[in-house]
C-alpha cells in the first residue's frame, strides 16, 4: 500500500473532542495486509482489491464528514458521507460507475453496478422506534448472478414502527411499479401492497423451473 495522508487530527483518543482535517491520496497495491486483519467471520465475505483512493476527511467534536473517491478494476466510486455520534446520525451519498461490487464482496453474486444511492437517518436497528431513515437508489445498471438489470429506482422511508416503500422498474425481466406500506414490531408485520406488474419473468429470477412470466 502507498497511501498518503496530510493534515492534522487533535484528540484522536476522544471522539467527542476530535478535530482536524486529512487529505488522503494514493494506491493500495497489495491489500493482503489489510485482509489479514479482518475478523474470521468477515474474511470470507469481504476482501479489499487493488485500488487508487483520494479524498478529504474533516473531524469536529462528535462529527466526521468526508468526500472520498476510489477506482478499481475499471470502475469508480464517489462517496460523500457524514457521521454524527451524538445522535447516531448519518448522511450518505454514493455514486457508482461500473463499480465491481464482487471485488469487495465476492460471495453474493453482485457484479458491476452503475447508479446512485443515498441514505439519511438516525440509528440502525429497524425495531428501535427512534430509528428513522430515508433511503433511495437509482440503479442505471447492475449485474446479479450473471444477469444484467437496468432502470430500477427505489425509495424507503421509515419512522417509528411504520415504513413506506416505492419501487419502479423498467427492466425487461421485471417491468413494474410497486408501492407498499407496513407496520411492524418484533413479533408481527402488517403489509398493504399495490402493484402494477406489466411483465415479470419468473424463470429469470429462479422462481419457476419453466419459462413462465406474469404479465
Amino acid at each position: 500500500a502507498n497511501v498518503n495522508a496530510k493534515g492534522y487530527v487533535a484528540y484522536v483518543s476522544n471522539f467527542d473532542k476530535m478535530r482536524g482535517t486529512l487529505d488522503v491520496s494514493g494506491a493500495i497495491i497489495d491489500a493482503d495486509f489489510v485482509n489479514a486483519y479482518l475478523e474470521d467471520d468477515l474474511s470470507d465475505d469481504i476482501t479489499l482489491p487493488k485500488m487508487s483512493v483520494s479524498g478529504l476527511v474533516d473531524f469536529s467534536p462528535g462529527l466526521i464528514s468526508g468526500d472520498v473517491k476510489a477506482k478499481t478494476n475499471g470502475g469508480d466510486m464517489a462517496l460523500t458521507a457524514e457521521w454524527n455520534s451524538k445522535k447516531t446520525g448519518y448522511d450518505v451519498d454514493l455514486d457508482l460507475n461500473q463499480f465491481p461490487v464482487d471485488a469487495f464482496v465476492p460471495r453474493y453474486g453482485v457484479g458491476k453496478v452503475s447508479g446512485s444511492l443515498s441514505a439519511k437517518g438516525e440509528r440502525f436497528d429497524p425495531f428501535d422506534l427512534s430509528m428513522k431513515v430515508v433511503a433511495q437508489a437509482d440503479i442505471k445498471s447492475a449485474e446479479y448472478m450473471g444477469v444484467k438489470y437496468e432502470s430500477i429506482r427505489a425509495k424507503v422511508e421509515k419512522e417509528g414502527n411504520n415504513a413506506d416503500i416505492e419501487l419502479n422498474s423498467e427492466n425487461p425481466t421485471a417491468n413494474l411499479d410497486l408501492t407498499a406500506s407496513c407496520k411492524f414490531d418484533r413479533t408481527s408485520l402488517e403489509w398493504d401492497v399495490v402493484a402494477d406488474v406489466r411483465h415479470f419473468d419468473l424463470y429469470a429470477f429462479n422462481l419457476d423451473e419453466s419459462n413462465s412470466a406474469i404479465a
